[in-house]
C-alpha cells in the first residue's frame, strides 16, 4: 500500500450491513465496522459482508510494516501485515472492478477516452487513480482535498501514451473528494493511436 491509497479488504461477515459513507468527512467506523492500521482507525468508504474500502492515511511513513485488522462490534479478526511503499499506482476503471476501460476523461471531464469517443493527440486527459503517495499541502485521511491551493503529489509521476512520454500538467488529489487522485496530461503529439 501506500500513503493515502484507498484500499479493499475481502473476508466474510465483515460489517453488519451495506451501506457507503453518507459523505465527507469519512466516518471511522460505518455499519458496526472499523479498520485499525496498528492502532489508527481508518476512514471507511463502504462496508457490506464481504468487502470493505477504506483510506490509508497520507503520513504512514513508508518502507515500514504495519498490522491492519478489521473490528466488528467485538469481534476482531486476525490482524494482516501491510508493506508501505512511497507509491502504489492504479487507475480506476469503467467497470469499477480493476480491469478494463481505465476512468480516463476528455478535457470536457465528462467523456470517456475510449473507442468512440478517442482522446485526440495534444488534448488534455485526466487519469482517475489512487496511491500516488503523500501529498502537498497535506490534507488528513477522509477529508475533502482543497479547491485552493490544489494538492500535488510529492513524487515524481510519470505517464506514457501510445508508447510516448506525456507532459504532466498536474498530478495530485481530486479538489473536494477523499483520496481520489488525478493527472492531467497532454496526449503526446507523436504517440501511437488506437486503444
Amino acid at each position: 500500500i501506500a500513503p493515502g491509497s484507498l484500499i479493499t479488504l475481502y473476508g466474510s461477515k465483515l460489517a453488519d450491513r451495506t451501506g457507503s459513507a453518507a459523505g465527507i468527512p469519512l466516518p471511522s467506523s460505518l455499519n458496526g465496522t472499523e479498520v485499525l492500521l496498528g492502532n489508527r482507525p481508518l476512514p471507511l468508504l463502504f462496508t457490506s459482508d464481504g468487502q470493505l474500502n477504506a483510506q490509508v492515511p497520507y503520513d504512514v511513513p513508508v518502507d515500514t510494516q504495519h498490522q491492519i485488522l478489521v473490528k466488528r462490534g467485538d469481534s476482531i479478526a486476525v490482524p494482516e501485515t501491510l508493506n508501505v511503499a512511497a507509491a502504489q499506482p492504479g487507475i480506476f476503471t469503467k467497470a469499477q472492478n480493476g480491469s478494463g476501460q481505465g476512468a480516463i476523461v476528455k478535457q470536457d471531464g465528462v467523456t470517456l477516452a475510449e473507442p468512440g469517443t478517442p482522446a485526440n493527440r495534444g488534448e488534455v486527459v485526466i487519469i482517475y487513480c489512487s496511491g500516488l503517495g503523500p501529498v502537498n499541502p497535506p490534507v488528513v485521511a477522509g477529508r475533502p482535498s482543497p479547491s485552493s491551493p490544489l494538492s500535488s503529489v510529492t513524487n515524481p509521476v510519470t505517464v506514457t501514451i501510445g508508447g510516448q512520454q506525456a507532459q504532466i500538467l498536474f498530478a495530485g488529489l481530486a479538489p473536494t473528494f477523499s483520496g481520489l487522485y488525478q493527472i492531467n496530461a497532454f496526449v503526446p503529439a507523436n504517440s501511437e493511436t488506437g486503444d
